[in-house]
């Protein structure tokens, strides 16, 4: 029964990666498939600082990735 349950868990062990990265998708950054969360509008309130402007410029690449809208508002550090 030991030696039955053993090859059992090695096959198992062996086979059960592969099925699974052949019905995965190769999506960039860990993104989920089908995009679930396309049609969403995130309102960002960010201070102003070069920091932020570099990721505002990856606007693009994220809402055509996920789908999602950005919308982003810049304040200055004090007003926050």
């Amino acid at each position: 029964m030991l030696r039955r349950t053993f090859l059992s868990s090695l096959a198992a062990s062996t086979l059960l990666p592969g099925l699974r990265q052949a019905g995965a998708q190769n999506l960039p950054y860990g993104l989920l498939p089908g995009k679930p969360h396309e049609g969403t509008t995130l309102n960002i309130l960010s201070v102003v600082t070069p920091q932020f402007n570099g990721l505002k410029l990856r606007d693009d690449e994220f809402t055509r990735l996920t789908g999602i809208n950005t919308e982003w508002t810049f304040i200055p550090f004090g007003n926050l």
